[in-house]
């Protein structure tokens, strides 16, 4: 299942989101597809080579567009910087992991794999990029109100799921690696950690139709 060539420098966003939903959907469809009644969670490890997908370019970091919507995460709330500068200034101060929103208007391939994934999920679904530098601040402790898959970009992330995320020294229950996709219910109690730079992507499934 894990993509293994690097793409072309040619490669096209068609290309690109072709080879990034086939595996994805094969894992969620794998567990029972995106539904309500999805109970536990599901790690996949190395679903996508990690090289390959750390190729593939998203609008963070240095190549982040003005246009593209940042926020600052702290415990169960955001800070919402209105400039590039205003967001360093605000992470300056106080070092939060950086939560990039609605990423299809500033990525194309990443337009196009939330269109196909809506397609045959039969629901609205949103991409999140999550940045954050070792020790960034987190939401902390939460539970979302839609089904989850999380790909891991780049860097690990620690997950600590269900019981474990109200213990801060808790061993986390999954430790997420480029090219792993990680697989979430609905009302999961959940928080991470962040032992090293870390991004990864996060899809957001809605029952309801776009």
């Amino acid at each position: 299942m894990t993509v293994e060539a690097t793409p072309s420098p040619k490669a096209t966003d068609a290309e690109i989101a072709a080879n990034f939903v086939g595996p994805l959907w094969a894992v969620i469809q794998g567990t029972g597809g995106p539904r309500p009644i999805q109970k536990s969670h599901h790690h996949f490890p190395k679903v996508f080579d990690a090289a390959w997908l750390n190729s593939l370019v998203l609008p963070i970091g240095e190549d982040r567009p003005e246009a593209q919507a940042v926020k600052l995460a702290k415990p169960l709330d955001y800070e919402r910087p209105s400039t590039k500068a205003a967001a360093a200034a605000a992470y300056a101060r106080e070092p939060r992991t950086h939560v990039y929103e609605n990423v299809v208007w500033t990525s194309a391939w990443m337009a196009m794999v939330t269109q196909v994934l809506e397609e045959l999920a039969g629901g609205r679904v949103f991409c999140t990029v999550y940045e954050s530098a070792a020790g960034d601040q987190n939401l902390g402790p939460h539970v979302d109100d839609w089904y989850g898959a999380a790909v891991q970009y780049s860097g690990s992330k620690e997950w600590l799921l269900g019981e474990a995320a109200d213990n801060t020294s808790a061993e986390p229950t999954v430790v997420m690696q480029p090219g792993d996709v990680q697989l979430l219910p609905k009302g999961l109690l959940h928080d991470v950690r962040t032992p090293e730079r870390s991004v990864h992507l996060a899809f957001s499934f809605f029952s309801d139709r776009p």
